[in-house]
């Protein structure tokens, strides 16, 4: 069987209405090509006279000025799809130099977003929406078995992902296989699964609105898939999700975008693949409730995930580093760690008597550049870096020396400012030192979601050459 992708890509000729701010063009001759299946480009070409281009000129000026281009196509009754978007962009386009007046001519081509389709459907079955997932797959520790329906191989399994809260809806993983067939010997010619999470409301919550439930549910995939990129050190994003409500399908698409499909090694997932599910159940409730209080670990992950992604080490190291960053502020901003003192006191006082005390060493000395000086000034009512390391540590019960041999000196934040403002650090010392930085970043994600399993972290490659001592490995 061939398996190409080209074969699932879709595409559709239709007339549309272009917006762009107050202006608009009705009646446009638009064609697309996407795909509901596989991240793939949202690319399409606008075709029409002389005349229509005149019309678009202003909408494609105005676009320059940030304004968002969008259309959405006429409602046709032989035309069973609705299509619209409300990011296009047309990077270039042609002039319509030497065309008659009544011959049509591509005008350029189209970059979309987003793409969403509408369709009627009558659904006598709870609502539902899908999201259909792109990324590494054995992260789930989801094995699907077959069976034969129809003449034709179908998954058969799915797996209810348990999630420690009272939820409008139930949750399920699936495996959801597509199949093209040859038009004339109506043979099976091509095969492609996609795994997906599905959100299925529950007849109890039948008053929540559609829009009500896409956002709920868009919310929560998000943030599943955060938390399972995390602890699978690969990311897993949604491309495209279906909505079949009481009255249509809604399929939306997005850009594509950059996901590394390869299956991480085994001992990559630093809690296993058999934590996935329970990690899901314990720790979404307590990711969701932190973000819900000041302490959202969005940003914290995503930075995480970018630096496993960077090509160069230095890159890793910067990039990881500015995540931990991210944890020191949202612990400082929690606690009030962000000032020593009250800014009121610190400006009628303490920046004064520094501010008379550099004037007279000006008077002394008129080359003293005490301006300078008075900048910096409000740095020094910031409290530092490394003290409040040092309180986030204590408070989650994590020893940062534990991450070194014994007797040896804490160096992160040391190889940081010299990585920052020396660039010359040996690569070794800089492997070692960005494991360690992988190894606390991870750590005290886990214990801020607290989540207390750490020992596949304690016990992995990574502990061991960092620490070059087994007895420095043992959990705190």
């Amino acid at each position: 069987m061939n398996n190409s992708l080209e074969v699932f890509i879709e595409e559709f000729e239709f007339l549309a209405s272009f917006h762009c701010g107050d202006l608009s063009v009705d009646e446009m001759q638009i064609s697309l090509k996407y795909s509901e299946i596989f991240p793939h480009k949202i690319t399409g070409s606008l075709t029409g006279t002389v005349k229509k281009y005149n019309e678009l000129v202003p909408l494609l000026n105005n676009q320059i000025q940030d304004e968002k281009l969008s259309f959405k196509s006429v409602n046709l009754k032989n035309q069973y799809k609705i299509f619209s978007s409300d990011s296009v962009s047309m990077p270039s386009f042609i002039y319509p130099l030497g065309y008659p007046k009544n011959v049509s001519f591509e005008i350029g081509k189209l970059e979309l977003r987003n793409l969403t389709i509408s369709q009627e459907f009558n659904n006598n079955a709870e609502r539902q929406i899908r999201f259909y997932l792109v990324g590494p797959q054995r992260i789930w520790n989801f094995i699907c078995r077959y069976e034969v329906k129809d003449e034709k191989i179908e998954p058969k399994d799915f797996i209810k992902i348990d999630i420690n809260e009272d939820l409008p809806f139930d949750l399920e993983l699936n495996v959801i296989k597509f199949d093209k067939s040859d038009e004339y010997e109506k043979k099976l010619t091509h095969s492609y699964e996609v795994m997906s999470l599905t959100f299925i409301l529950k007849k109890t919550h039948n008053h929540i609105a559609d829009n009500e439930l896409l956002e709920l549910c868009t919310s929560y995939v998000n943030d599943i898939l955060l938390l399972v990129s995390f602890i699978g050190r690969k990311r897993i994003e949604w491309f495209c999700y279906k909505f079949y409500s009481k009255k249509e399908i809604i399929t939306f698409i997005r850009e594509n975008r950059r996901t590394d499909d390869s299956e991480p090694d085994l001992h990559n997932a630093f809690l296993g693949y058999h934590n996935t599910l329970p990690f899901i159940d314990k720790s979404l409730p307590n990711y969701r409730n932190l973000k819900n209080n000041d302490f959202d670990l969005t940003a914290v992950i995503r930075y995480y995930l970018s630096s496993l992604e960077m090509p160069y080490l230095e890159a890793k190291f910067s990039t990881l580093f500015t995540s931990l960053e991210y944890i020191k502020t949202l612990y400082a901003k929690k606690y009030k760690m962000q000032k020593i003192v009250s800014d009121n006191m610190f400006k009628k006082k303490i920046s004064k008597l520094i501010k008379d005390d550099l004037k007279e060493i000006k008077n002394n000395h008129p080359k003293f550049q005490d301006d300078e000086m008075i900048k910096k000034l409000p740095e020094l009512n910031r409290m530092s870096f490394s003290s409040i390391i040092e309180k986030l540590c204590i408070s989650y019960g994590f020893r940062l020396k534990s991450l070194y041999p014994l007797n040896e000196q804490v160096t992160l934040l040391s190889t940081r400012n010299k990585l920052i403002h020396e660039a010359s650090i040996p690569i070794d010392v800089l492997l070692k030192e960005y494991y360690r930085l992988r190894l606390m970043t991870e750590i005290l994600i886990l214990k801020i979601l607290n989540w207390d399993d750490l020992s596949n972290l304690y016990e992995s490659h990574e502990m061991q050459l960092v620490t070059d001592s087994v007895e420095e490995r043992k959990c705190t």
